[in-house]
């Protein structure tokens, strides 16, 4: 850690000394330039490692997205009862080792189905309704029980 510091420091040292040089004509020049060229440089590096922390999230976002797709939260079937997140793959037999009791755990993966059912159209189911509603009302009207 000390080596990296000392690094750093160097290199910050080192280049804002190359641009005070290169612009600065006297002693006070010289520490204006290298001052500034130390802020510009710190800014700047502070910029760099926003973005780069930016795309390592973005990144692990979306590993971890596309990890849910293909994964499933099972329980270990030890008295723990640990829950772990697994990759499910249909080609080959799933197992994992648990990462509490660390037993090796085989996962039993059924495809099942279903009949789809169809939406109401409730425009439809309305109007009937309101017809029969309609008739119901009108023969009670009349004298005529339902």
């Amino acid at each position: 850690m000390i080596t990296s510091i000392v690094r750093s420091l160097l290199v910050l040292i080192t280049l804002s000394s190359c641009v005070a040089f290169a612009f600065s004509a006297d002693a006070w020049g010289f520490a204006r330039v290298f001052a500034v060229a130390s802020i510009v440089q710190i800014v700047l590096y502070n910029i760099y490692r926003q973005i780069v922390v930016l795309f390592m999230e973005k990144i692990t976002n979306d590993r971890i997205s596309e990890y849910t797709k293909q994964g499933v939260e099972v329980t270990c079937p030890c008295s723990r009862a640990i829950k772990n997140l697994i990759p499910i793959q249909l080609n080959t037999d799933n197992s994992y080792k648990c990462l509490d009791c660390a037993r090796n755990v085989t996962v039993n993966v059924e495809v099942k189905t279903f009949l789809e059912t169809q939406p109401v159209d409730l425009d439809k189911s309305t109007a009937a309704f309101d017809a029969v509603y309609t008739e119901v009302t009108d023969k009670a009207q009349d004298g005529i029980q339902i």
